[in-house]
């Protein structure tokens, strides 16, 4: 999925458990919690290291990141067992497991770490990953294939509705709580919103090669 949604669910999550459950954390910590839910994609800068270079081939699209969350926050409990970072590192275990699963809905990702692409790959429309990024290749810009498909799809359309419907909703019932401090959620929803906006006008004027 796109940053505004990843970044929209991970929002929703972090400021749910924290209202829900009365979890007590610092401002940062909680930001921390939600962050973790979309900079798994900052992986994107390592495209050149990527088979076909897809970003979602890398461990860090894998079950080892939350895996290692979820070691740190049971190391943490040990060592510091009243910290509010043992909590900290287990919410962003879990928005980063989130991020995964929503990841295997468009494209897939290769979440056991064995160069395989697993999940729904419901933008493939039936071909392999290989056999798409072919395709993928003849467009100018050689991205403009993924944003027509992904803005394409009703359900990728839904799913991001539902995710800024989440996130508004988180906002609004953590608000004065937890909420108001993470006001930048907004902001940064705006600015991702406008880069993908860009990015799929861009895609819209694209040409395919002969």
């Amino acid at each position: 999925m796109h940053l505004t949604a990843h970044l929209a669910f991970s929002t929703a999550v972090a400021l749910l458990l924290v209202t829900f459950f009365q979890i007590q954390l610092p401002p940062l910590e909680v930001a921390a919690c939600i962050v973790a839910g979309f900079v798994v994609d900052a992986d994107f800068v390592l495209l050149r290291f990527a088979r076909y270079k897809n970003h979602r081939l890398l461990p860090t699209h894998s079950v080892f990141l939350p895996f290692s969350f979820i070691v740190l926050s049971a190391c943490l409990l040990l060592l510091v067992p009243g910290s509010s970072l043992v909590l900290t590192s287990w919410m962003c275990a879990v928005n980063i497991l989130v991020h995964d699963a929503f990841d295997s809905i468009d494209w897939g990702l290769n979440f056991f770490a064995n160069g395989k692409i697993v999940g729904k790959k419901i933008l493939l429309a039936g071909k392999t990953s290989e056999e798409f990024y072919a395709e993928a290749k003849k467009s100018t810009p050689a991205y403009a294939a993924f944003y027509k498909a992904y803005y394409g799809n009703a359900t990728m359309r839904a799913l991001e509705a539902a995710a800024i419907a989440s996130m508004c909703i988180a906002l609004a019932v953590s608000w004065p709580g937890a909420g108001h401090v993470q006001w930048w959620t907004i902001l940064a929803y705006a600015v991702f919103l406008g880069f993908h906006a860009v990015e799929y006008r861009r895609a819209s004027r694209s040409r395919t090669a002969s």
